[in-house]
């Protein structure tokens, strides 16, 4: 370990970031402007200047699609590759985090008192359940960001070493992490004595967490205004909904501490203002669907491990703002039977454990904590991309989940081509939810190698690859040709970007279902996983994409384009009544992909049956006939997946339970379609 004269932890987070250090053996937060949370936004003016922190909110607030908050949820996604254009200037989430973590060095450096070019160690946190990619992109923001990044820590792990350190806790160790967009469940065993901090078993969700309350609580006051008001919000009018957002964080803060709360937000119109009176059981009703993903994941956690018993819990630890929500604290007391650990700043734990990791893998004699002994687990299983006997691509696991680092194993492989002389090695990371699932496309990408072999017939080589996994979560790969003892080694870096080949472009048509059994709830999860689809999961710069409303008649809401906010306004406009009219959308559809020289995709989504079911199917598979491929979404658990297998075929076709799922299942798709 290298001496540092100075060392921070950072918590790196969705919605606000925290740094913490020791000087004379006391714990101190850096003080940003007015502040000890810096919010995670940053704002580009049109004159090109950057702002951090809340003098970015405050210039979002007029001209809010200059403005980035949440970032967080993106980084490391190299298959999204979200990018912001702001004021002509280009960000992606790494971009992001690093522009924070670059105010945070700079109020660091002030708080100190050491020279801007001092070097400064840093332990930067992020969620147990993040991927390497995304451990690995936090890792060159916060170098690219001035700092030297002594560790890349788990926040569940630093609320429990911060927990332990308070408390003086030497069990195991219940951690519910909920930050602003990531939601953690961790167990870990303490050692406080010896200074040994052990993970046992992880979970989680990259994309819930306190952002999710946020988004129910503006569409129900959005709901109440346009009742009220008679008057529709853009979408597109981020003036209007930022006043909304705010007015919903800040009543989630009041209920926190509160009974009831008042609400108001002058000029939402010219004539109008929304004043609300909200109780704490009326912000419980609204986020109740959010309620029931936490707990239902944490009961299924609880229940499927195979690690540890519920019984063997000595404490349970809440850590995040999200936290603070006292909903989430009593369901927690009902699970295990006690409270979680009183008395801990929730918000801070996470900055105060990474300053004390921080001092522990310092050199330089702090006197305020011994060298710690962390041992983590992998969060994702390990494996490699191959080919099955049917053909399809998929996922072979080497290294499971929740291993200890550090591991290795290995596995033997063959060819599935005469004469082969090369074969490549595709690393991939397991999924989020998706572990057990062979095909690849539920997983991603993480790295890869070639190795040059001996020509044979096919399945005669014997290829081993084996995976080592060093105590600093460094991977290496090495395959080996067992007949010539050819051998090719590679440290895959954690996040290593891997070139894959331009997807060739598609015309898209989304046909999606607005008959009346879509009204409310249903047709709202179906805008939403949309807008996304839309936003992050296609590439408009190459692809083209057009919308479709069906019912007892169809309607081309938006023409075959490039222009993502044109769709998402038509997205929005999406209303639900009558019939369900397949056959007019398909035809619809074809006629507008008819003249397309790009490869020719429909996608349809629908809740329910079309009003002439055989002459729909016999109409579709002569469309395709024709070359038009046709995807079909079927959501409810009434959904006939057969009559979908025959309508587009037995691989286009896909069942869900619920709406909520479409979001995940567009990522299906899409990848399928744009990976041809």
């Amino acid at each position: 370990m290298e001496n540092y004269s100075y060392v921070v932890g950072i918590d790196l987070g969705t919605t606000n970031t925290l740094a913490c250090y020791y000087r004379n053996g006391k714990r101190e937060l850096v003080k940003f402007p007015s502040r000890e949370l810096l919010p995670s936004v940053i704002y580009v003016g049109a004159d090109g200047k950057i702002s951090v922190g809340q003098k970015a909110i405050n210039k979002g607030v007029i001209d809010a699609r200059n403005m980035v908050r949440s970032s967080k949820k993106y980084i490391g996604d190299y298959e999204t590759n979200m990018v912001w254009n702001l004021n002509g200037q280009k960000f992606t989430p790494t971009d992001v985090a690093t522009e924070i973590l670059k105010e945070v060095k700079k109020n660091f450096v002030k708080a100190v008192g050491c020279p801007a070019d001092e070097k400064i160690g840093a332990v930067i946190t992020v969620p147990a359940y993040f991927n390497n990619n995304q451990r690995n992109e936090t890792r060159k923001a916060g170098e690219a960001a001035g700092f030297d990044v002594m560790w890349i820590l788990e926040e569940p792990m630093a609320a429990a070493i911060a927990a332990v350190h308070e408390e003086q806790i030497s069990k195991k160790v219940f951690v519910v992490d909920i930050g602003g967009g990531t939601f953690d469940l961790s167990v870990l065993q303490a050692d406080e004595k010896n200074h040994i901090y052990k993970a046992i078993a992880l979970d989680g969700d990259p994309q819930l967490g306190g952002d999710d309350f946020d988004a129910a609580m503006v569409d129900k006051f959005t709901k109440i205004i346009e009742d009220e008001s008679g008057r529709e919000i853009d979408n597109n009018d981020k003036r209007k909904l930022n006043l909304i957002l705010k007015a919903a964080q800040e009543a989630k803060l009041e209920l926190s501490t509160s009974e009831e709360t008042s609400i108001s937000v002058n000029d939402i119109f010219d004539d109008y203002d929304f004043n609300l009176d909200l109780t704490r059981d009326d912000f419980n009703d609204i986020c109740q669907d959010t309620f029931d993903k936490i707990f239902n994941r944490t009961k299924k956690f609880l229940n499927d491990n195979n690690k540890f018993k519920i019984t063997d819990i000595g404490y349970v630890i809440l850590a995040g703002g999200s936290c603070f929500i006292p909903y989430i604290e009593s369901e927690v007391e009902k699970i295990f039977g006690f409270a979680p650990v009183a008395g801990l700043d929730k918000e801070k734990l996470v900055a105060y454990g990474a300053a004390l990791v921080a001092q522990s893998r310092n050199n330089v004699e702090s006197g305020a904590v011994q060298e710690m002994q962390i041992e983590g687990i992998i969060p994702h299983s390990l494996g490699i991309e191959v080919v099955a006997d049917n053909g399809d691509l998929q996922f072979f696991k080497i290294l499971s989940k929740n291993t200890e680092y550090p591991c290795h194993n290995s596995d033997e492989f063959t060819t599935t081509r005469d004469n082969q002389t090369q074969i490549d090695i595709n690393v991939y990371e397991a999924g989020n939810d998706t572990e057990d699932k062979l095909p690849i496309q539920y997983h991603k990408l993480y790295g890869s190698l070639q190795l040059d072999i001996a020509p044979m017939p096919k399945g005669v080589p014997t290829i081993e690859v084996r995976f080592d996994y060093d105590e600093n979560q460094r991977l290496t790969v090495t395959a080996i040709d067992k007949k010539t003892g050819n051998e090719e080694m590679k440290v895959i870096k954690s996040g290593e970007r891997v070139e894959k080949p331009q997807a060739a472009p598609v015309d898209l048509m989304l046909l999606m279902d607005t008959s009346g059994s879509m009204r409310g709830r249903e047709l709202q999860e179906a805008q939403k996983a949309s807008r996304k689809l839309v936003t992050v999961m296609i590439d408009l710069s190459t692809h083209r994409m057009g919308l479709i409303a069906f019912e007892s008649s169809p309607k081309l809401l938006c023409e075959l384009t490039h222009d993502g906010d044109t769709l998402q306004q038509k997205i929005n406009e999406l209303d639900a009544y009558g019939g369900t009219n397949m056959i007019g959308a398909f035809g619809m559809a074809y006629t507008e992909l008819e003249n397309s020289t790009n490869e020719r995709i429909a996608l349809m989504v629908t809740d329910g049956y079309p009003d002439r079911r055989n002459q729909t199917v016999a109409y579709a598979q002569n469309l395709r006939n024709k070359g038009l491929q046709i995807y079909a979404i079927g959501v409810g658990e009434d959904m006939d997946i057969e009559f979908l297998r025959e309508m587009v075929g037995n691989d286009n076709a896909f069942v869900i339970d619920t709406m909520e799922q479409l979001t995940e299942t567009f990522k299906q798709v899409i990848s399928l379609i744009t990976k041809r």
